[in-house]
């Protein structure tokens, strides 16, 4: 076990020995030895902080700031002793810098909440990047649309990087804040934080920093990056989920009004009108997650006793191995080519194979890895991907690992058949030939000669694309086009729909469309789904059942603008923003960044609508 009480600073990381101290990675997955790449999900909990909160909750739980009892001042000194090891983390001015929130995103939606209503107004200009995650992109958004301020975005390069000529035109221009991450949860990329935050100082530009991937990978000091805000989350460091700070230079405190309204932000309360506490206490109303702050410490301890220096060096290794195995195998990454400069994050995309499909097998062999947009959609367009896969790496990591992805992928790429991909993807379901005919040669995909409804969906976990376009004759449904994009499961779901509900009546069409979800719900397969029966098995994959559900869904809003345009002679759009399954979420936001937008011209970047 690591000595998190040792001081001697260790030139190097021993991962295998670290990696004995998670418990998680000692029972393994899927039958096999865990290799857990997917630390910019979330990271693991060594014992020690699993030891933390359960002491905690067994010792010291009572409500913080509130009762005098012994319990209740014990929990208090120990979370306001939590709220000190966090300025000391990242040596803010003091630990009244720290505020605490839920997590990196709350605490950016405070910053837009808070000092963004207050600051923006009318006509003000809002710089982002196009790399940002949508945690730093949509409370934006939402400001900008509530007061009339414009956005504009700083583009990523070719390798990946910020164009910092176009972040340096655009601060001298002098917008009224800048947000952008340290380090992309997709490229990798480590921005120059200090330099822009220093040239945004210079031109009177408050700046916004998601520091989620760089806070746990290395030294982080805030007063050497002369940042205004920075956002970070505890469950991305060793720590629990569901806490979180925001690190705020003191002057912006009297620019900002109260996020949240309640108990503890208050000093006196009226009928009419109420008066606050000083920050950060302010921002901080109703009870705090007092547990995961104590615990955020002995994940602090455990970081700090490895060396910081030596963490980001341990993941540029794995990174730059990662990198080689991948070019090997002819697999597409994204971001730059030098690991130094990107350590900790490699997404890549396998040609011919959707990254979920990737994942699933992947996760077969006991590897571990996130696929989707990773909460990046307008990065995606500008890559030209709809999603990608990502290994990410993190301080119990090992070559093993690593080798394992190698092993993992080779397996996959040999496979060079589209249709065979299922055969290697889902190597314990039932019927993986009819999902194969199916992803292979998927019925429906012909344009029909006559269009009477149609509609759009999107799995917003993936990017999985579904469109549908019918015709009737009468109730009778008599042409059906199923297109898209996505994995074999959400393609195979869509030839089997167009094989069932082609030619029947819309009655029987929504008959079969609830029975579909029935059973992808859990229940009992009937006897007349046809080649439905194949996809019985997602049952058990939760995030699969959305892929297996999104042409069904797409189809039911077409269905649905019948009913409310009875007239087949007459075709119509349709319009999804009234009608949102819980299974399909219509397609929105990319579209509103151009693909191949750049900064400098003022028509590189819209308005907000």
């Amino acid at each position: 076990m690591v000595d998190v009480t040792a001081q001697q600073t260790k030139p190097a990381l021993d991962a295998a020995a670290i990696r004995e101290d998670f418990p998680i990675l000692q029972h393994g997955a899927c039958g096999k030895r865990l290799a857990y790449l997917d630390s910019a999900a979330t990271s693991q909990k060594p014992q020690s902080v699993i030891d933390a909160l359960t002491e905690y909750y067994t010792r010291s739980n009572a409500n913080v700031h509130r009762s005098v009892h012994y319990l209740a001042e014990r929990a208090t000194t120990l979370y306001e002793t939590a709220r000190t090891r966090v300025a000391r983390y990242v040596n803010a001015p003091a630990t009244e810098n720290v505020v605490w929130t839920r997590g990196t995103t709350e605490a950016l939606n405070l910053v837009a909440a808070s000092w963004g209503r207050r600051n923006v107004g009318a006509g003000d200009t809002i710089l982002l990047t196009e790399m940002e995650h949508h945690s730093n992109l949509v409370p934006w958004q939402m400001l900008a649309k509530q007061v009339g301020a414009k956005l504009r975005f700083v583009p990523v390069t070719g390798d990946g990087r910020l164009d910092l000529d176009v972040a340096l035109a655009e601060l001298a221009k002098g917008p009224k804040l800048f947000g952008f991450t340290a380090k992309s949860n997709v490229l990798g990329t480590e921005n120059p934080t200090a330099e822009l935050c220093r040239v945004a100082r210079e031109h009177g530009v408050v700046s916004v920093v998601d520091a989620a991937q760089a806070a746990p990978h290395g030294a982080f000091d805030v007063q050497a990056l002369g940042c205004d805000f920075v956002a970070f989350s505890a469950h991305k460091m060793l720590g629990p989920m569901g806490i979180g700070a925001l690190i705020t230079r003191s002057e912006r405190y009297a620019e900002m009004d109260p996020y949240h309204g309640g108990g503890e932000m208050i000093l006196r309360v009226g009928l009419h009108e109420s008066t606050y506490k000083e920050a950060p206490l302010k921002f901080e109303a109703g009870t705090p997650a007092a547990g995961d702050a104590i615990a955020f410490t002995a994940a602090l301890d455990y970081l700090e006793a490895l060396d910081l220096d030596a963490v980001h060096a341990h993941e540029a290794a794995l990174t730059r191995r990662t990198l080689d195995a991948l070019h090997d195998l002819g697999i597409n990454t994204f971001g730059p080519a030098n690991a130094d400069e990107r350590a900790g994050v490699v997404s890549f995309e396998v040609p011919g194979i959707h990254p979920h499909d990737v994942a699933q097998a992947l996760d077969n062999a006991g590897v571990a890895v996130r696929a989707g947009h990773h909460c990046c959609q307008p990065l995606m367009q500008r890559l030209g991907v709809v999603a990608t896969a990502r290994a990410s790496f993190y301080v119990y990591n090992t070559d093993e690992d690593v080798d394992a992805l190698h092993a993992a992928l080779a397996k996959l790429t040999s496979k060079s058949a589209r249709a065979a991909v299922p055969e290697v993807v889902f190597d314990d379901l039932y019927h993986r030939d009819i999902i194969s005919e199916h992803y292979g040669e998927p019925r429906g995909r012909d344009p029909i000669a006559r269009t009477d409804a149609s509609a759009d969906g999107m799995n917003p976990i993936c990017g999985d694309e579904s469109e549908v376009a019918l015709s009737l004759e009468g109730e009778r449904i008599s042409g059906l086009h199923v297109g898209g994009r996505g994995c074999s499961i959400s393609v195979a779901s869509g030839s089997i729909l167009h094989d069932l509900v082609d030619g029947v009546t819309r009655a029987e069409a929504r008959q079969t469309i609830a029975a579909v979800r029935e059973v992808m719900h859990g229940g009992k397969m009937p006897s007349d789904l046809g080649d439905f029966e194949a996809l019985e098995g997602v049952q058990k994959l939760p995030v699969r059942v959305k892929c297996a559900l999104l042409p069904w869904t797409t189809f039911e809003q077409a269905l649905g603008s019948l009913a409310e345009h009875p007239s087949p002679d007459k075709p119509e759009d349709v319009t999804l923003e009234d009608s949102t399954p819980e299974d399909v979420t219509p397609e929105v936001g990319p579209r509103d960044i151009p693909e191949n937008s750049t900064v400098p011209q003022d028509a590189a970047t819209g308005e907000t609508t």
